[in-house]
């Protein structure tokens, strides 16, 4: 198990660090499912979850809109430099060396070539995915991406008060979100803080290698032909053996890995001005 020095200073143990991955890998689990899968008490769950809120480990929780959402298009980038935070960009993905990969939402394709022609002396590779607009996107997913702005953590009945509605419905919703990569609900902690091993993973099979990733995954951009995928491991020998098999999956697989990530609330102009999708 790799633990790093700050994690160390702050306390950070094999309990926390479960708890934090699993908060990665769905940032709305709730702390009874976590003590169920891994099968400890829920008294302790909830004790160490409520520690590490007052030691500042855990910060507290950022919701992540996919750009397609609102009809916006997805931008990818691999800068050499790191980009100042602008109004446009969703996410950022940061390496300890090498190359940060940015998400940005382009409205028009002047914004785009704005965006390009700026930091064309640091980007090394730009991806534009195919604009794709779900028509089973709702009036109501918009009123659910409101509710979860407000607190991504909130329990479905608390949403389902709110908006005056059956918490079937939002459950409903909710996972039609998630499911198609809509949105996202990430802790906010710090990478070295929490000993937690970040990795994003780029490859040109990403089909076959998804499969294995899936109990690792955080956040992930595919199509048939390319495949960035953002992965949190609690421990080098399960990274180790995970990172083996991609890479006989994919021999030209890239690993970067990460120091830092942000989730930025681009779309808060959108829901303040009632865009609809």
């Amino acid at each position: 198990m790799l633990i790093t020095l700050r994690s160390i200073f702050l306390g950070v143990d094999d309990t926390d660090r479960r708890i934090l991955l699993y908060l990665f890998r769905d940032g709305r689990i709730s702390l009874h499912r976590i003590s169920k899968v891994t099968r400890i008490d829920y008294s302790t769950i909830k004790y160490r979850f409520k520690y590490l809120r007052e030691r500042g480990i855990l910060r507290g929780f950022q919701l992540y809109v996919n750009p397609a959402f609102f009809g916006l298009r997805r931008v990818f980038l691999l800068s050499s430099e790191s980009i100042p935070r602008l109004a446009n960009m969703a996410l950022e993905f940061r390496c300890i060396e090498g190359p940060t990969l940015y998400e940005f939402a382009c409205g028009s394709k002047q914004e785009l070539n704005d965006l390009c022609s700026k930091y064309q002396n640091t980007i090394l590779e730009c991806w534009l995915p195919s604009r794709i607009h779900s028509e089973k996107i709702s009036r109501f997913d918009y009123e659910i991406i409101k509710a979860l702005n407000s607190d991504p953590r909130a329990p479905n009945p608390v949403i389902a008060k709110v908006l005056k509605v059956p918490t079937k419905q939002v459950k409903k919703h909710i996972e039609f979100l998630y499911s198609n990569n809509y949105i996202r609900v990430f802790p906010d902690t710090q990478i070295d803080g929490s000993s937690l091993l970040m990795f994003t993973l780029i490859s040109m099979r990403p089909l076959h290698v998804r499969s294995l990733l899936l109990n690792n995954l955080v956040w992930e951009y595919r199509d048939k032909k390319k495949g960035v995928f953002v992965c949190c491991f609690d421990g080098l020998q399960s990274l180790t053996g995970i990172l083996h098999q991609s890479k006989e999956l994919d021999p030209s697989i890239r690993v970067l890995v990460k120091s830092r990530y942000a989730v930025y609330d681009y779309y808060n102009n959108s829901l303040t001005a009632g865009r609809s999708v």
